[in-house]
């Protein structure tokens, strides 16, 4: 349950992130007028995640000329992402917009809406551009893989194949042989992965921290630590903050299994919206820090799993409805945190940690097992793991 984070001290309150600027601009926004609801929605996610964008109309002071206002926002900004579709393609200002960009050496990051190329006009100045192919992505998709390219100044993707120059092979890579050509190919898509990562590297999930708050009072709670650190059992009514990182991007759900039976999304926000791509889930966002995940639906085990994904997933709803899950509820002995990694289970405890490979779990530990099974064994999860740990009722 979410509950309102009125009780913790001003000390142990972190700092909301910043809202975007109200002058200084990072994206100019180009489209042709046909995709005009498109560029208002991608401009309002991307501005959600603190990426401050110029388009037009929007941003054209009343009184002052059309183009000249558009000529300044271009030559202020570092980046313009460029909607590509069959529209784009024919207009004249979007054309204009591009030449006076690359003119400028200003990046630009062709978005294309549809599965075309670029026509001959626009292609002298996107050849060496790359790309986010976006025709089969939902706008929050797009938007996050937007946000990766703008924040890490990676390339989004690359270029079509038809805008890729053919050019003969070179005789000393012919001479180097199969696992030396291998290890170059590894190395340059190292270089070119989002956050230094490699996309040939193993989707896992790097850590997966609850902090955890106890209830003094109607009105108050105290940071207690991390769960399986610092903490090692919690009571009906206390609170939790959840921070899980992956080794790269990914699509993930972040679900609590209570124990009134209840398998509950956590993130994203409505099980009608499908995850976007991110190396980090945390709950609550960086605009919902008045906000904590309360233990409030009983004693027994709780487990707070992810299950990520390399593709694109469905809305939860969906997900969830494919394969129901066997979860039940579950008692659990207060003063131990199950942690797995995808791999194996700790039991941690104040008096150390015990490892185990999963087959091997028992009693509570198989409970909290076979909800790490029911997430793996699911078709479009690539990788699954949680954190598990007793509720008693307060004396």
């Amino acid at each position: 349950m979410i509950v309102p984070n009125n009780g913790l001290e001003a000390a142990t309150k972190p700092e909301a992130a910043p809202r975007r600027a109200t002058t200084a601009k990072q994206v100019f926004l180009s489209y042709a007028s046909s995709d005009k609801n498109r560029a208002l929605e991608l401009c309002l996610l991307l501005e959600e995640q603190c990426i401050a964008c110029w388009i037009a109309p929007r941003d054209v002071i009343p009184g002052s000329d059309y183009a000249e206002a558009i000529i300044r926002a271009i030559e202020s900004t570092a980046t313009i992402v460029l909607l590509l579709s069959a529209s784009s393609n024919a207009s004249v200002h979007v054309r204009h917009e591009v030449e006076r960009a690359t003119s400028k050496g200003k990046r630009v990051i062709p978005v294309r809406l549809e599965n075309i190329s670029p026509g001959p006009a626009l292609e002298l100045h996107l050849s060496s551009a790359h790309w986010l192919d976006a025709w089969h992505l939902s706008p929050e998709q797009t938007a996050a893989q937007l946000v990766l390219a703008l924040k890490n100044d990676r390339p989004a993707s690359h270029p079509p194949a038809s805008l890729v120059r053919p050019r003969q092979p070179r005789r000393w890579m012919l001479l180097i042989g199969l696992p030396t050509t291998a290890l170059i190919v590894a190395a340059l898509c190292y270089t070119l992965w989002p956050n230094g990562t490699s996309p040939l590297e193993d989707l896992r999930v790097k850590s997966f921290r609850i902090h955890h708050f106890a209830k003094t009072s109607e009105e108050t709670a105290t940071a207690e630590g991390v769960l399986g650190e610092q903490s090692f059992g919690a009571h009906v009514g206390d609170q939790v903050t959840l921070d899980v990182e992956l080794s790269r991007p990914a699509y993930a759900y972040l679900v609590a299994f209570r124990p009134d039976g209840v398998m509950e999304l956590i993130s994203p926000d409505t099980e009608d919206q499908p995850p976007v791509l991110s190396d980090r889930i945390r709950y609550p966002a960086s605009d919902q820090l008045d906000q904590h995940y309360g233990l409030q639906e009983g004693a027994g085990l709780w487990v707070f799993a992810v299950a990520a994904s390399d593709r694109p997933l469905p809305p939860f709803k969906r997900w969830a409805e494919e394969k129901p899950t066997a979860w039940v509820p579950t008692p659990s002995p207060n003063g131990n945190v199950f942690v797995h990694d995808g791999t194996w289970i700790d039991s941690k405890s104040a008096h150390g940690t015990t490892r185990a490979k999963g087959e091997a779990a028992l009693g509570v530990l198989g409970r909290f097992v076979n909800v790490m099974q029911y997430l793996k064994g699911r078709s479009s999860a690539t990788v699954a793991a949680g954190n598990g740990f007793a509720v008693a009722t307060k004396k």
